[in-house]
């Protein structure tokens, strides 16, 4: 938990409005500190989306996207299983899915 201390200068008929609503309490404070972080995050992916459409790129066919998600999911698997030497440890992409080989033996000499 952090403790962070606030001093707001706001205008009279703001602040009594907002003391008689109960909004100077921590647990309002935080929902509203909450509220405006997901609106933030959500204007950033409506600019994301902005952007992709601005950037008119030309549509991608179902094999196209099939083989980037089986190239991201083959780099992911090469990346985790790269501390390992033996090659009886790898898994192979067959059709976009992990299919694991049998363990490996020498597990003890890998580490």
């Amino acid at each position: 938990m952090t403790t962070v201390e606030l001093k707001l200068s706001l205008p009279d008929q703001l602040a009594e409005e907002a003391r008689a609503a109960g909004l100077f309490t921590l647990e309002t404070v935080a929902a509203l500190l909450k509220m405006a972080l997901r609106a933030k995050r959500a204007r950033g992916l409506f600019e994301a989306a902005d952007a992709f459409t601005a950037a008119k790129l030309p549509q991608m066919s179902m094999q196209e996207i099939q083989a980037e998600v089986d190239a991201v999911r083959r780099a992911a698997l090469e990346s985790a299983l790269a501390f390992c030497a033996c090659s009886n440890a790898a898994p192979e992409i067959v059709q976009g899915k992990r299919q694991d080989l049998t363990p490996c033996a020498r597990a003890s000499a890998c580490s």
